[in-house]
């Protein structure tokens, strides 16, 4: 179902999803004047019961034609949330309970616009969503997942006039937004992946004339933004939206004739293209007047549904770094979840790969695992389907870890290859960061590289600050000899100011270490230890870095052997492209502070890694159930880029 508002009118229009079968829609009921006020925008709920709509009277302005509303999604049961109120679209919570809209003023001097929450039935006064002194936030998008994009001014002064501000991201825990990017008019996809932004261009040969169009990227991504659409010269675009199959939906607006008429009139054509350079708009539906909204109703394709106990992976280790890439990214070209880049670690040991996690989360793309001496076969045909041509592969360690024929395979299969290497172990993590932010890191991780554990719960923490997502610095791990400090690390660490890096001592031998090479250092490290590596994980997973634990930041977690490192290795890839923790099981499963994890709301998803041999079929189980319940979910294995809630 598509519904749109066009700017005047005492209705909306809905559509199906073909653009067939359109009916008016003209709210009633709990005092509102019909036909007395026109409507900017309008916003169905996920589950298709209710609407949200903004109301601006089109004579005299009272109680009753003015202000935010909701109503029945026929219109009928209306009833007014607040009188204050603003032209932009309001949104949804993904259950349907809560309304997001903004209202304020936008002007000179600091900015007094606020986003505010409101019980959908009315049956409590609007409070802020979120405390973000200084700074305006408005035209609020909410995810499936819950997460709330807004677009944010901050730092405006007397006498300066407050141009609209960057696309900013708010994620239960989090304390402010953080940034997301710039652009025009953004629009978030649903699962919060993809945003859609208007271009203008100048038309060739004509420095006075312009064409706008659409275009779409991945949310901050370093890859070139997608133009997919362009309008004639004298149109504008008006709204956009994106369907639940990712296509983007667009009213064309222009002057001409509608049928059966001989008026010049405002028209809007409702157009589709799909989210990829080169294809084909096409026309579902025009109607008369200029549209100022569009909202795609989603209907609630993944909303509500069982949650899902994924296995994946669990021939061999290798095999098990395959099937991770293939459940997180589509192939190249194709839509969906698209890899930027990928990196490749030796399959034998874990020395040089302990940073890998990190980095793979910076770049977008997998971690993968090969022998020495050869780049198996499975791997190499996992990097062709994922990677377009010239695309950057990551090869961590020196040739004794990859070897030159590895190397010349993957430059043979069209891609480009950048080499992280060192003398050993601690240096190649310090390249690796180099590599991710020079020493510019806004988050730092040090774990000890003399075994595997917290490193690996603490590469998936750091890439939860990543450049490409959060417009900040990024994160990344540096390792400690044991409780000893190489020169390496404290080379890296003498560049960092503790008064601006947020660093991390993950398990208790990172804490000695800091404690004893860099005392000065020490009292602004946060420790993350417990007694052994499963609860350290827990307190990985409980850090700022995951909002503090908060119930609804993120819809999955990831779940390995700690008695192991490869599955761990290629699985926080997975599951920290998702924004969820790793926690290690032990031969009985999840254990101790991890269990609470589980249990404390907002899980639509878990993934485990490796076969029955590294995590039980039992353990699995056990798992789901404290998470869902008995019953309440659906086991999967080596799905290939699902769906996800």
């Amino acid at each position: 179902m598509i519904a749109v508002a066009t700017q005047g009118a005492t209705f909306w229009t809905v559509f199906d999803a073909d653009g067939a079968d359109p009916r008016r829609i003209t709210p009633s009921g709990g005092g509102f004047a019909s036909g007395t006020a026109g409507f900017d925008s309008v916003a169905y709920s996920p589950d298709g019961k209710r609407v949200a709509f903004v109301a601006g009277a089109t004579g005299p302005v009272t109680a009753a034609n003015s202000g935010l509303w909701v109503a029945d999604a026929d219109g009928t049961h209306a009833h007014r949330l607040d009188d204050h109120w603003l032209t932009e679209k309001p949104a949804w919570s993904p259950d349907s309970t809560t309304v997001y809209a903004s209202h304020g003023t936008l002007g000179d001097g600091i900015p007094g616009l606020s986003v505010y929450r409101y019980r959908a039935d009315g049956g409590a006064p609007g409070v802020p969503a979120f405390s973000d002194p200084g700074c305006a936030d408005y035209r609020p998008q909410a995810t499936h997942q819950g997460f709330l994009f807004v677009e944010r001014v901050c730092g405006a002064k007397p006498g300066t006039n407050t141009q609209p501000g960057d696309l900013a991201l708010l994620r239960p825990g989090d304390r402010v937004p953080v940034p997301a990017g710039s652009f025009w008019n953004p629009v978030v996809s649903p699962d919060g992946a993809r945003v859609a932004s208007l271009a203008q261009d100048q038309v060739p040969g004509n420095p006075n004339h312009f064409v706008q169009g659409v275009t779409t990227n991945y949310l901050g991504s370093d890859l070139t933004t997608l133009p997919i659409a362009t309008v004639a010269e004298g149109h504008d675009i008006g709204a956009v939206g994106y369907r639940p199959s990712g296509d983007v939906v667009f009213a064309d607006r222009y002057t001409g004739t509608a049928p059966g008429d001989t008026a010049q009139v405002s028209l809007s054509a409702i157009t589709v293209v799909a989210d990829e350079q080169g294809a084909a708009p096409h026309v579902l539906a025009t109607v008369v007047g200029a549209v100022t909204s569009i909202d795609v109703q989603p209907g609630a394709p993944l909303f509500g549904a069982r949650p899902v106990a994924d296995r994946v992976g669990g021939g061999d280790r290798v095999a098990t770094s395959v099937d991770a890439s293939r459940w997180t990214y589509d192939a190249y070209g194709t839509g969906g979840r698209q890899a930027n880049s990928a990196v490749l670690a030796r399959s034998d040991t874990f020395a040089d790969a302990l940073g890998g996690t990190a980095l793979a989360l910076q770049k977008a793309g997998p971690l993968l695992l090969t022998p020495t001496g050869l780049l198996d076969p499975d791997v190499a045909r996992e990097l062709t389907r994922i990677l377009p041509p010239h695309t950057t592969v990551y090869i961590l360690g020196g040739t004794s870890a990859i070897s030159p024929a590895v190397e010349a395979k993957v430059k043979a299969l069209g891609f480009m290859v950048r080499r992280l290497g060192g003398a050993n172990r601690y240096a190649t993590a310090a390249a690796i960061a180099d590599e991710i932010d020079g020493y510019s890191a806004d988050t730092i991780m040090i774990a000890t590289g003399a075994d595997y554990p917290d490193a690996l719960a603490a590469g998936v923490a750091a890439g939860q600050n990543r450049l490409r997502i959060l417009g900040r610095q990024g994160g990344v791990v540096l390792l400690t000899d044991g409780a000893s400090m190489p020169p390496e690390t404290v080379t890296y660490l003498e560049h960092v100011n503790p008064h601006v890096v947020h660093v991390y001592a993950v398990g208790g031998q990172a804490v000695k270490a800091v404690a004893k090479a860099l005392p000065a250092l020490a009292p602004s490290v946060t420790p993350l230890a417990g007694a052994d590596r499963y609860e350290t994980a827990a307190k990985v997973a409980n850090s700022d870095l995951f909002g503090g634990g908060a119930p609804g930041r993120y819809t999955m977690v990831g779940i390995a052997t700690g008695r192991n490192w490869p599955d761990a290795l290629s699985g926080g890839a997975l599951i920290g492209e998702q924004g969820g923790p790793l926690l290690l099981a032990d031969a009985d499963g999840v254990v101790g502070a991890e269990k609470a994890i589980l249990t404390s709301g907002g899980l639509k998803g878990l993934a485990v890694f490796g076969g029955p041999a590294a995590v039980s079929d039992s353990a699995l189980t056990s798992a789901a159930n404290l998470a869902f319940g008995p019953g309440a979910w659906d086991q999967k294995t080596d799905r290939l880029a699902p769906s996800l809630p």
